[in-house]
């Protein structure tokens, strides 16, 4: 007796199999998506919430996020962030990228020149060739934050106060949780010829060189500075005894290179420092020129020039 032949039907189901798995993969991917991309829009509105309430402006407009399936493509137009201490920041455009199973980690972009006001200097125009910027870690109390600017100008507007920094080739800026210090947080803060602006004291001791200079900053007590407000937050850095380290570093550049022992800087309740920061310049033709940093109650001095009077950090 033979074997009964199979039935088309039954076949064809088998041939859809594929077809199924794709469509629950879709499903998937796309509830993925919706969930991530609402925490993102949640936490970022509740972060600005948080920042308002400390006493922080936080403006912008038309805020758009999508990217599916697999990214999270942020773009926000007229950014503006006053802090509390006077100091604000606005951009016309901001771009900001992350993978959907990696939304901890932006990749952000900033196409528009920054416009930075200082509380007494007034405004700074930043323009960069290119601007990008990432950051990870969101979740503990010290973001990993990198930055790297590319061709810098750094403009003043009519009537505000020059900028000791007229430009540079590029300038990088990282900072981490301190892997050898408990509850310490550091910077790296790298500029690759940099010019200084004239008739200003940084250019009184760089002079016409392009200058190379890397400062390593660490923060002792890092997580001690929160509270409700900026100031509240420094004022409770300072009780737990934090202060800034900077550690020896030493670069040569193209034409000049600036190398540091190191120094430190406490602060006291008003957030006025206190500090020596000895400063030393080589240039490729083997010239050596030394000034000190110093910031005391009431001036800042760099050598023998007095550059600005004291200012408040928080």
């Amino acid at each position: 007796m033979s074997d009964p032949t199979p039935s088309g039907k039954s076949s064809r189901i088998w041939l859809l199999l594929p077809l199924v798995g794709l469509a629950l993969g879709f499903l998937v991917a796309s509830s993925v998506w919706l969930v991530t991309r609402e925490r993102a829009l949640t936490g970022i509105s509740a972060y600005a919430s948080m920042l308002r309430a400390q006493g922080y402006g936080v403006e912008y407009k038309d805020l758009v996020l999508d990217g599916f399936p697999f990214r999270l493509h942020l773009r926000a137009d007229q950014i503006r962030i006053v802090t509390p201490s006077g100091w604000a920041f606005d951009t016309d455009r901001l771009e900001a990228l992350s993978l959907t199973y990696g939304s901890d980690r932006w990749v952000i972009a900033l196409p528009a020149p920054v416009t930075v006001v200082r509380p007494r200097g007034g405004p700074l125009i930043l323009k960069a060739q290119s601007l990008r910027a990432s950051l990870s870690d969101l979740q503990t109390p010290v973001w990993k934050i990198g930055i790297d600017a590319k061709a810098v100008q750094i403009l003043t507007p009519s009537g505000a106060a020059a900028f000791s920094l007229a430009s540079a080739d590029r300038v990088l800026v990282n900072t981490r949780k301190s892997p050898s210090v408990r509850g310490a947080a550091e910077a790296m803060v790298e500029i690759v010829n940099g010019r200084a602006t004239p008739h200003t004291a940084l250019f009184e001791v760089l002079g016409e060189h392009r200058t190379t200079a890397a400062l390593a900053v660490r923060m002792t007590a890092s997580e001690q500075f929160q509270g409700l407000g900026w100031s509240a937050a420094g004022r409770r850095w300072v009780r737990a005894r934090g202060k800034v380290i900077i550690d020896p570093t030493s670069l040569t550049g193209d034409d000049q290179g600036l190398t540091t022992p190191g120094g430190q800087f406490v602060f006291d309740r008003y957030g006025v420092a206190t500090g020596a920061l000895p400063l030393t310049l080589r240039t490729r033709s083997g010239d050596v020129k030394s000034a000190t940093f110093l910031m005391s109650p009431g001036q800042v001095r760099l050598g023998e020039v007095i550059t600005a009077p004291e200012p408040r950090f928080f």
